[in-house]
């Protein structure tokens, strides 16, 4: 709900206005004044974040009591 040069009360009522007025609808659609420089910062972290885990020398593992614990294939 943060956007640069607003405050977060501005993101809160933009994603109100979306999911209401918008969202699966006729005008949910790309629109050249879309900004998604924020969306981009986000990528390349996850990217990063992918990276790193998959050059790791040992597999990431889940603490006992995780949420993701036992959803992997070698667990089910």
């Amino acid at each position: 709900m943060k956007f640069k040069g607003h405050d977060e009360a501005w993101g809160v009522e933009q994603n109100r206005d979306y999911t209401q007025n918008h969202y699966h609808r006729p005008s949910d659609e790309y629109h050249p004044e879309m900004d998604f420089t924020g969306d981009s910062a986000v990528a390349r972290s996850d990217v990063a974040l992918g990276w790193e885990a998959a050059s790791a020398p040992k597999r990431v593992e889940w603490k006992k009591g995780d949420e993701f614990r036992g959803r992997t294939i070698e667990e089910r």
